[in-house]
């Protein structure tokens, strides 16, 4: 399969890869352009790739622990996430006797709405007051944080069985919150050294493996012997090392049918990196513009895949 890098190359043409070669940190720019469209895109896209929450309705056991999974409660941290959709579930149990009978719920997505707003519908007397019925959700943003919250708020749950504890409380809720994360890239070296085992690694070491790159995410010691994914070699199941970046083959979270919008948009922010570059520079203005002209013309290629999924939405509502 190819990798991420050399399909960017294909859009700049081959000729061209010392525009990616003269990148300080070409891992951001891969980041930022990858960002910037999963920003731009409708969400019902991204929609298609995102994992599913924990529902409220049917609480499993972790089959790795043995507790039961938690249902998302609010306010949550949505730090560096597109919130695509937010379900709020409501417990509506019958109950008769002091006990349940019938395991009822109240499901319903909730509307986004501007934070000013959160006001108005956390207040009872307000016509735009927030019911189980009518669940709302907007994002407070600080300094370093993303919080997303609902009205009315939800409980959530912490290792039990039902979303109320105890059932005959009625009075539980939680949240299902599909988001698609920022997807982190890591750097690369030229002079990685092959991956070993018994060998204590510290974050940011980079190793070779199978003819891959591999950045350390997490302080381990290596140990074939152990059975454990974490201590073996990297790309087998690992949660201590990511890819680098330019041997990355797929993108996370992102649906094969609109792979093309992303690698047009990374291309878009490495020529628009190099225009910066040589606008600061004594260059030869003919080079100056034949990049803005193959800047255009990317410009205009992303602007066409763009339409032609807008075109297809459009007809299949038709």
């Amino acid at each position: 399969m190819a990798t991420i890098k050399s399909r960017v190359l294909q859009v700049l043409g081959e000729n061209n890869a010392t525009y990616i070669d003269n990148l300080t940190s070409p891992e951001n720019i891969f980041e930022e352009g990858v960002w910037d469209m999963a920003t731009t895109i409708p969400r019902r896209m991204l929609l298609l790739k995102a994992t599913e929450p924990v529902d409220p309705e049917d609480i499993p056991a972790d089959p790795g622990a043995g507790d039961y999974l938690n249902v998302q409660g609010s306010p949550m941290d949505v730090t560096n996430s597109l919130v695509l959709l937010v379900m709020r579930t409501q417990t509506d149990y019958t109950i008769a006797d002091g006990a349940m009978t019938a395991e009822n719920y109240i499901t319903r997505p909730c509307k986004e709405i501007p934070y000013e707003s959160s006001f108005k519908a956390k207040d009872a007397s307000s016509i735009y007051y927030a019911t189980s019925l009518s669940p709302v959700y907007w994002l407070e943003n600080n300094s370093q944080f993303q919080r997303l919250n609902v009205a009315p708020s939800a409980t959530g749950t912490t290792n039990i069985q039902y979303l109320c504890h105890p059932v005959t409380d009625n009075n539980g809720s939680g949240i299902q919150v599909f988001l698609y994360n920022r997807e982190q890239w890591y750097p690369t070296s030229s002079s990685a050294t092959a991956w070993a085992d018994a060998t204590g690694y510290v974050v940011g070491d980079i190793v070779s493996e199978g003819g891959k790159n591999y950045y350390c995410i997490v302080a381990h010691t290596s140990d074939l012997a152990s059975g454990d994914a974490d201590d073996g070699k990297p790309g087998v199941g690992t949660n201590v090392w990511r890819i680098c970046w330019d041997f990355k083959e797929s993108f996370d979270g992102i649906p094969e049918e609109v792979e093309d919008l992303f690698i047009q948009r990374i291309a878009m922010k490495i020529l628009e990196h190099k225009l910066a570059t040589l606008a600061t520079q004594d260059e030869d203005n003919e080079v100056y513009a034949l990049v803005k002209d193959l800047h255009a013309t990317v410009a205009q290629n992303l602007g066409n895949i763009i339409k032609n999924l807008q075109d297809e939405k459009q007809g299949e509502r038709e």
